[in-house]
C-alpha cells in the first residue's frame, strides 16, 4: 500500500536525503491495526510536510498501493516463504525509498502531483489488499488482513494527519496495488467527508475474466474463487449483492465485474497484453509460435473489448497500449498522442474533454501484428494479426 498527499513542498527528490534539505520528513510510522502477511506490523513511509497539514483548508492527498511483485498468496509454502521477504515482513524493509514517477516530487518528471503530500505503504499482506483475517490461517501460518490493514492506515491518516481536511484525493496503485483500488476506493469514500473530490488510479490491475492457455474450463476467475475464499476477501458491497452476483460474489473482486458498481471516478492504465495475467497467471509458454499467438491474440481482444466497455461509464478514463507487458511507463509509453501522465492529469482536473486512449492491437495503420506500439519497452510486432 501507498499513500500520497499534496500539495506540500518544493522537494525534488523524495526519500529520505533529499527532503531533508526542503524540510520534509521521511516517515516510517508502524501503526495498530496494520498487520503484514508474517504477523509483523506494517508501516507508512511517506513525505509529510507538517506545514500543509497546520493549513487543512487546502490540502489535497494521493493514496497509492506498490504491489512489488507476485501479487497472490496461494499455497502454504509459497505463503511461508513470502514471510521472509519483504513482500511478506516489514523486516525486511529499508529506512528510506526513493520516490518515481507518479510518487515522484520532481515538477519536471510529475508536473501534476509533484507537490502532492505522499504516504506509502508497501504490500506485505499478500491478499490483494482484500483480507479481513485477525488470525493466522492454519498451514499457512500466515495472516491475510490486507482489506483491515486498508482501514487501518486511512484512520491513521485521518487522526494525525487531516486526511478527512483534504480537499481532492487520489488513490493509485500498480498490480496487486491496482486490484487494490477496485476492493477498497468505495470504503475509503464511506471514511471521508462527501465533499471530498476522491478518484482512482488502477494500473496494471485490471484483471480479466478469461480461460488460461491450453484449457477452456480453467481461467482467472477459479483464482480469485479460491483465493478470496482463503482471504476472507472483501468485495465491493453493492457488486456482491447485485442480483447478477449474489451467488459468485468473487468475481466482485475483479475490475471487470466490480467497475460499474464503483461510486468514484476511476481511470484504469493497462497494457492490452499484460504479462503478469498472461504467463504468470494464465501459464502461457513464454515463446512466440502458432500456438501461443492466437492465444495472446484471443487475450489482447478480450482485455481491448473490457477496457472499451468501461470507457462507457460515467467519469472513466482509460490509457491502454499495445504493449506485452506488466505495469507501464509513467512518462514513455504513447497512446493516441498521450502518455499515462498526460492522460491521467488531463482526466483528473478535466482540462480536456477526451479520456480514453485504446490501441488498437495492431496499432493504426494496422501493421498485422502485434503487439505494436512503438514505445513499449519490449516485444513489439512479435505474432501476426489472424482475422
Amino acid at each position: 500500500l501507498d499513500a500520497l498527499t499534496g500539495p506540500a513542498s518544493s522537494c525534488t527528490r523524495d526519500c529520505a536525503r533529499g527532503c531533508a534539505a526542503a524540510g520534509c520528513e521521511l516517515h516510517r510510522r508502524e501503526t495498530s491495526g496494520i498487520v503484514c502477511g508474517a504477523g509483523s506490523r506494517g508501516a507508512l513511509l511517506g513525505r509529510l510536510p507538517r506545514a500543509v497539514f497546520s493549513r487543512p483548508q487546502r490540502t489535497e492527498q494521493q493514496l497509492d498501493y506498490r504491489s512489488g511483485g507476485r501479487r497472490f498468496c496461494a499455497t502454504p509454502k509459497t505463503c511461508q516463504e513470502r514471510a521472509k521477504r519483504s513482500d511478506g515482513s516489514s523486516k525486511y524493509w529499508g529506512p528510506t525509498r526513493e520516490f518515481k514517477d507518479i510518487l515522484s516530487g520532481s515538477p519536471a518528471e510529475n508536473p501534476d502531483f509533484a507537490t502532492w503530500n505522499k504516504v506509502f505503504v508497501p504490500y506485505c499482506s499478500g491478499d490483494i489488499h482484500s483480507g479481513q483475517r485477525t488470525f493466522k490461517m492454519p498451514d499457512y501460518d500466515v495472516y491475510f488482513a490486507g482489506h483491515l490493514s486498508f482501514s487501518a492506515i486511512v484512520q491513521d491518516l485521518i487522526q494525525n494527519y487531516n486526511l478527512n481536511k483534504s480537499e481532492n484525493v487520489l488513490l493509485t496503485g500498480d498490480s496487486a496495488g491496482g486490484l487494490g483500488v477496485f476492493v477498497n476506493i468505495d470504503t475509503l469514500a464511506t471514511m471521508l467527508p462527501a465533499t471530498t473530490q476522491l478518484a482512482g488510479n488502477p494500473m496494471a490491475g485490471f484483471f480479466i475474466d478469461v480461460h488460461t492457455f491450453g484449457d477452456p474450463n480453467i481461467g482467472m476467475r477459479d483464482l480469485f474463487k479460491s483465493a478470496l475464499a482463503l482471504y476472507g476477501g472483501y468485495v465491493n458491497k453493492e457488486c456482491a449483492m447485485s442480483v447478477q452476483f449474489k451467488n459468485q460474489t468473487f468475481l466482485c473482486g475483479m475490475g471487470q465485474y466490480a467497475s460499474p458498481f464503483i461510486k468514484q471516478r476511476l481511470f484504469v492504465t493497462e497494457a492490452l497484453f499484460d504479462t503478469n495475467q498472461i504467463y504468470t497467471e494464465n501459464v502461457t509458454p513464454h515463446s512466440f509460435n502458432n500456438l501461443t499467438c492466437p492465444y495472446l491474440q484471443y487475450w489482447g481482444e478480450s482485455m481491448h473489448s473490457l477496457l472499451s466497455t468501461f470507457a462507457t461509464l460515467p467519469n472513466a478514463g482509460v490509457h491502454a497500449s499495445s504493449c506485452l507487458t506488466h505495469g507501464i511507463s509513467y512518462t514513455s509509453v504513447v497512446v493516441k498522442g498521450q502518455s499515462y501522465r498526460q492522460a491521467l492529469g488531463d482526466w483528473f482536473f478535466n482540462r480536456t474533454s477526451t479520456h480514453v486512449f485504446i490501441d488498437d492491437l495492431a496499432c493504426a495503420p494496422k501493421s498485422g501484428l502485434f503487439p505494436c506500439n512503438p514505445s513499449c519497452p519490449t516485444n513489439t510486432k512479435v505474432c501476426p494479426l489472424s482475422t
